[in-house]
């Protein structure tokens, strides 16, 4: 999504309308996944969230789309964070993942952390070029403030911060185009984001 200047103005709370029509029309579609590697490919990586959910991961690394096997194929050097414990666990010891373009296997600096309370000791002089957050902002309770202690554990270790979300507007698309009224939904998340909103609260003051 690419904001115009008057767009920023309202984002940032310097212009006001209770009405405003965010323009979408001039933006192409890119993949998820195809846009975040090619933004990230040879950089430095901190992917938070690393894991995925447990009955997902065998099935997305056999179709290629398992986020964190893409980075570590793509990127310079790849670090994963993940506050499940158990998910950790999964893929250091039950995950087969073929070898990466640099030889290094998927459980490489894998570690299992809450950034929202303290980056890892380990991890504390390590600078990266990005981090990563994909997916993850719809399952918080409160996305504000998790992304605010966020960006106070890791600032100085991270140049720039990388946020996906389920766009709630694919899921209007969805109904209008194929009549389907019902709610298809992860169940574990709790909300739903626009393209304005998920900006919105990607940049808390």
């Amino acid at each position: 999504m690419k904001f115009t200047d008057d767009d920023i103005l309202y984002l940032t709370g310097k212009y006001f309308s209770n009405g405003y029509h965010l323009l979408l029309q001039d933006n192409t579609y890119i993949s998820r996944l195809n846009c975040i590697i090619k933004l990230l490919k040879g950089k430095r990586v901190l992917h938070i969230g690393c894991c995925d959910h447990i009955p997902l991961i065998t099935k997305k690394i056999e179709n290629k789309t398992w986020l964190h096997g893409l980075l570590m194929d793509n990127c310079s050097f790849v670090v994963g964070v993940d506050i499940n414990a158990e998910a950790i666990e999964y893929i250091t010891n039950k995950v087969s993942y073929p070898q990466t373009n640099n030889l290094r296997s998927c459980v490489d600096n894998v570690f299992y952390a809450d950034v929202t309370d303290s980056i890892p000791k380990k991890l504390q002089n390590t600078i990266f070029d990005f981090a990563v957050l994909g997916e993850m902002v719809e399952h918080v309770n409160d996305p504000v403030t998790f992304l605010t202690k966020i960006k106070k554990n890791i600032g100085k270790n991270v140049d720039k911060i990388v946020i996906t979300v389920p766009n709630a507007l694919c899921f209007v698309w969805y109904i209008q185009k194929k009549k389907f009224y019902s709610e298809c939904i992860n169940t574990d998340h709790r909300y739903w984001f626009t393209p304005y909103t998920i900006a919105k609260v990607s940049c808390p003051r």
